[in-house]
């Protein structure tokens, strides 16, 4: 079974929790076929374009840009519109903030391939500790172990979900009507249960969990309270179909007919000047949407550091909300 990891970021590239997470990633024991990190931004607003780029191009990661109206930060958006372009069988999504063990990717696909109708959580601990602390850096199993005693437990699913691609799009993807922190989580494993699957919990007693990066925290408590009460208005036996355009930026389209596996327009950055680029993205743009169905991507080879250029064509991706795929060669 083949699997790609979903990351929602925001503009400011998360820093070292970021850095961290993105590393775990890489010592995965079982590495994903593609890394995607789902950038949202507030209309209006530039985010650090050159530090995200910059993980991007170490972690050779597709960024995914959006941007949204509203001051709270929905990350089912930043979600859904990475969905929209997986194309594994699996795919996994795990938060900024958290740092995997490294046989998580290994044992969660073992658990996925024994049982067809289930889904696999991640239970995650809430390390007291700042996130640049070294047990961090340290991704081995050894490090998990030593501290496997230490943090509370996280209610909730947890930040990282691991489940098959078509069960997702099944409940077609993650609710964008929840935003800011808290309940969307819920309401995402709930719809999965409803179609029929149950949980898998990977926990400490297993020996595979993750670490929650101690950070501050800005919670919107009326938020969180407007979160609830609309997660206790859904009639849960009904399952409904909603939200099915994105805030803004673009339509998340994810769980709909063809939207898994779909061919790629490919543009490549490389062989473009800054205004080739914009004219050929402008394009491109004009097929809506581009020829035979196929989902548009910029794919900048970068073979060197990260240098201006690279977080030009960085900008043009975010403005007309195309992904930008690094690669080296």
């Amino acid at each position: 079974m083949n699997a790609s990891v979903v990351v929602p970021t925001s503009g400011d590239g998360y820093g070292r929790r970021l850095d961290n997470c993105l590393r775990s990633i890489r010592a995965q024991s079982v590495q994903p076929e593609r890394l995607f990190l789902g950038c949202l931004e507030r209309r209006g607003e530039l985010g650090s374009v050159r530090r995200l780029t910059e993980q991007a191009i170490e972690h050779e990661a597709t960024i995914v840009f959006a941007q949204h109206d509203s001051t709270l930060w929905p990350p089912s958006l930043a979600r859904n519109i990475c969905f929209r372009h997986v194309q594994s069988e699996v795919v996994a999504t795990v938060d900024a903030d958290a740092v995997l063990h490294p046989r998580t990717l290994e044992m969660a696909l073992e658990r996925l391939a024994s049982d067809g109708k289930a889904v696999v959580r991640v239970q995650t601990k809430l390390m007291p500790y700042k996130s640049d602390h070294a047990m961090f850096r340290n991704l081995s199993p050894a490090s998990f172990e030593k501290n496997a005693q230490q943090g509370a437990v996280a209610r909730g699913p947890g930040c990282c979900i691991v489940a098959r691609t078509r069960d997702i799009e099944s409940i077609h993807g993650w609710d964008e009507a929840y935003v800011g922190h808290g309940v969307a989580d819920w309401d995402f494993v709930c719809r999965l249960k409803m179609q029929g699957l149950h949980l898998i919990s990977l926990s400490a007693v297993d020996g595979v969990w993750s670490m929650h990066q101690d950070h501050e925290r800005a919670i919107d408590r009326s938020a969180v309270q407007r979160n609830l009460a609309l997660f206790s208005s859904i009639d849960k036996k009904a399952s409904p179909l909603r939200n099915m355009e994105s805030w803004g930026g673009m339509p998340s389209s994810f769980g709909q007919p063809g939207s898994v596996g779909r061919p790629e327009q490919v543009i490549c950055a490389n062989d473009l000047s800054q205004e080739q680029l914009l004219l050929q993205l402008s394009r491109e743009r004009v097929q809506s949407p581009p020829k035979d169905g196929a989902d548009l991507v910029v794919v900048l080879d970068a073979n060197q550091p990260c240098d201006a250029s690279h977080c030009r064509v960085a900008t043009l991706c975010r403005e007309n909300g195309v992904p930008l795929r690094v690669v080296r060669k």
